[in-house]
Order: C-alpha cells, then sequence, then structure tokens
C-alpha cells in the first residue's frame, strides 16, 4: 500500500470512518500477532498472549487517534 493510502485510510479513521480503522487495524494485525508471540515465546496457545494482544489493539487505535497528519501541499 502507498503512502498516500496509507494517509487517506488514517485521516479516514480519525474522522470515525470504521471500515478504514477495521483497514488500519488488519495491516497492524500481523505486527500485532508477532509482538505477542516474542513476548510469550514458550507456549503459543497461552491465555495472557490474549491479553497482550488486545493491549496492543488499544495502543494502536489510540496511535491512531492521536498520529499528527502533515499534509504536504
Amino acid at each position: 500500500m502507498k503512502s498516500k493510502d496509507i494517509l487517506t485510510l488514517l485521516k479516514r479513521a480519525q474522522s470515525g470512518d470504521e471500515s478504514a480503522i477495521s483497514e488500519l487495524l488488519l495491516m497492524f494485525e500481523p505486527l500485532i500477532k508477532k509482538c505477542s508471540y516474542n513476548a510469550l515465546p514458550a507456549d503459543k496457545d497461552n491465555p495472557d498472549r490474549k491479553d497482550i494482544e488486545q493491549e496492543l489493539y488499544i495502543e494502536t487505535l489510540k496511535a491512531i487517534q492521536s498520529f499528527k497528519i502533515i499534509d504536504d501541499k
């Protein structure tokens, strides 16, 4: 995905577009999963992994909302 497309998604997400938020979260899902596996590498079925993933999704949502977009006009 191109930078311009990501910025468009961010703008839409920040204005409350739920489909844009979902699309961004799907983009970050592999990274979120990887981080949770790295946090608890010994047991892939550890129930704490879901808690870690949930916290990472929450932090990702906060980051999306607080991200400062500078238009390059």
